[in-house]
């Protein structure tokens, strides 16, 4: 029930935080991350991560290659739930350094951008 619940607010999260992760212009282009979120949807898990992490060595400065990476990994631990039900946590400690690796990068990018508005 928790899984479930995580993974659909992790959907909604998606929705709303997606958008805002790809506007910089320091960005990786929308193209190549609906293309390598198409192949996570589709279930290819290793493709999918290998393409966010290319994204992520492109564009060390954007949030979107972490980010999306973690996202892989929920999904990919939410297909395996009967593991998660057992307590089996395999993906955690790397979605966590994933997700604050994004955050810590996203909140940069907002104090650079709210400089600039100032300025």
């Amino acid at each position: 029930m928790r899984a479930r619940l995580a993974f659909m607010f992790l959907c909604v999260l998606i929705i709303f935080v997606a958008p805002l992760i790809a506007s910089s212009a320091q960005e990786p282009s929308r193209v190549d991350i609906a293309e390598s979120r198409e192949l996570m949807l589709q279930g290819n898990y290793e493709e999918a991560a290998r393409r966010f992490n290319a994204i992520s060595s492109k564009h060390p400065e954007s949030a979107a290659g972490e980010f999306y990476s973690a996202v892989t990994l929920i999904w990919k631990s939410y297909v395996d739930a009967p593991k998660l039900d057992a307590g089996s946590r395999a993906f955690d400690a790397e979605i966590e350094r994933l997700l604050a690796s994004a955050i810590k990068k996203a909140e940069t990018a907002k104090a650079l951008d709210d400089k600039s508005i100032e300025a």
